[in-house]
Parts: C-alpha cells; structure tokens; sequence
C-alpha cells in the first residue's frame, strides 16, 4: 500500500494485436498489455473510455491487402472510436467528468492532447 506521500500509479490496460488472424478471430490473436501512465502535461487531458468501436469492418485492418500489406501491424494497438470520461485535464476546456470522443483505440486509459478530443 502507498504511503500518504507517495501517488498511487494510474496504468493504462491496451488490447494489442498479437498476431495475424487466420479464419475466424480468436481472443488468441490480441494481447492485453498494462503500462503506465503519465499525468496530463500542458493542453492534455487524462481520458478513461466507456465505450470502444469493435465493428466488422475492423477485420479487414488486419488482413493482408492488395499492394498495401496489413493495416494494422502485429504489436499495434488496435484502432478505433471510443467515448470516454475525463479524469484530470490541465487544459480549461475541458474538466473532469466532460464526456469525449477519441480515436485512440482499444485503450482503457489514455493521455492525449485536448486538441484531439471532441467534446
């Protein structure tokens, strides 16, 4: 346990992909990878997601594609719109409990600029 002078570590659980799917998806082909997480610098915001996009069209992200390979690359995290809530922010529009919308991915935590939030 953390003592009073020391601040607890907030981390950040990400759904990575973890390897090509062949056939059907399994949850053998993504990875969930826990980090930790800096506090929100100058225009940031902390940002805790509520709801992620997880839509068919995704499948073909990670599947080879003509003359372009895979759009999404083995170890990456897996893209996608979410809706979160924001925990701490350093920036004056946006406050804590604002409810946003990102394309930060497959994340249940993040820190980003507030520039790239849409309230």
């Amino acid at each position: 346990m953390p003592s009073q002078s020391e601040t607890p570590t907030v981390t950040s659980r990400q759904v990575r992909l973890a390897r090509a799917p062949e056939g059907a998806i399994s949850a053998d082909d993504f990875d969930v990878i826990e980090s930790p997480l800096q506090p929100p610098g100058p225009g940031e915001a902390q940002v805790r997601n509520v709801a992620m996009s997880v839509d068919p069209y995704m499948r073909s992200r990670f599947s080879e594609q003509p003359g372009r390979g895979m759009l999404h690359s083995v170890g990456e995290i897996m893209s996608g719109e979410a809706v979160g809530v924001v925990e701490s922010s350093t920036d004056a529009t946006l406050s804590p409990g604002d409810h946003v919308l990102s394309t930060f991915g497959w994340r249940d935590r993040f820190v980003a600029p507030v520039a790239h939030l849409e309230r």
